[in-house]
């Protein structure tokens, strides 16, 4: 029988436990920069972890105020009122500067987050339902030029389109509605799109166009249904303006014969 080892000389024949004494007598040298490392990977995880709860309670508070400006936007109105009372609102006017308000303070909060980008188109649609059509052009071309978002830039151009209607800028807004009526992944409805333009055309004096653009959305909309689960609150409006306009081209036809 061979000569049994001492313990002494088992670990010194044992490479793992002999790496494993040179690790931890390098520790000890160097246990003052080990210290700083630990520290400088403990600081980072931290910093990742209050960051990310940070980001968390900042969206959580971006979307609460974005609602409830929302809620201001979309609230009742009771002409009997003297002043709002419980989330009622005397008047359009008095909802629609209350919500103006509320919108102006999510985009300046959060302007560069989607929230405050959101916040400005509302804002955009609250001036214009307040008749300063003007400032908001100015506040659509602004949510324009910093959106980089392909649905939201198709919303805010079919409100800008309609907001140069409103100021008799046809020229303008034919050229944004043609775009939108083109678009081959659409975030606004094609009937929309088509109501608005023919409504520029109309007032334009080219009231045949109008008519026609009405008559092709009307032919996409009976298309559509046939499927019998498709509705569209444009239907009925595109139906009664054609028969307006198709009265009126009768008038004019008979005016000239």
């Amino acid at each position: 029988m061979g000569k049994r080892l001492t313990r002494k000389e088992i670990k010194k024949k044992d490479p793992i436990t002999e790496a494993l004494q040179k690790f931890w007598a390098l520790c000890l040298e160097n246990r003052r920069y080990l210290v700083i490392g630990l520290a400088v990977i403990l600081g980072a995880i931290i910093v990742v972890m209050l960051g990310t709860l940070w980001y968390n309670r900042s969206q959580s508070s971006r979307a609460t105020a974005l609602q409830e400006a929302r809620e201001i936007y979309n609230a009742r109105v009771d002409p009997t009122l003297k002043a709002p009372q419980e989330g009622v609102y005397p008047s359009e006017t008095a909802k629609y500067e209350a919500a103006l308000k509320a919108f102006q303070g999510v985009e300046q909060n959060y302007g560069s987050a989607q929230e405050g980008l959101l916040a400005a188109y509302y804002k955009g649609v609250c001036q214009r339902e307040l008749g300063r059509a003007a400032d908001a052009e100015k506040t659509f071309r602004a949510v324009l030029q910093d959106s980089d978002d392909p649905f939201q830039i198709q919303v805010v151009k079919l409100a800008l389109a309609e907001t140069l209607r409103v100021q008799r800028k046809y020229d303008a807004a034919l050229p944004l509605l043609n775009e939108l009526s083109q678009a081959t992944n659409p975030a606004v409805t094609r009937e929309s799109v088509a109501y608005t333009k023919a409504l520029c055309l109309e007032e334009k004096g080219s009231i045949q166009e109008a008519y026609d653009v009405l008559k092709a959305a009307k032919a996409e909309l009976d298309a559509k249904g046939k499927s019998g689960d498709f509705f569209s609150p444009y239907e009925s409006v595109i139906s009664s303006r054609i028969e307006f306009l198709k009265a009126r081209l009768g008038d004019a036809r008979s005016a000239n014969s």
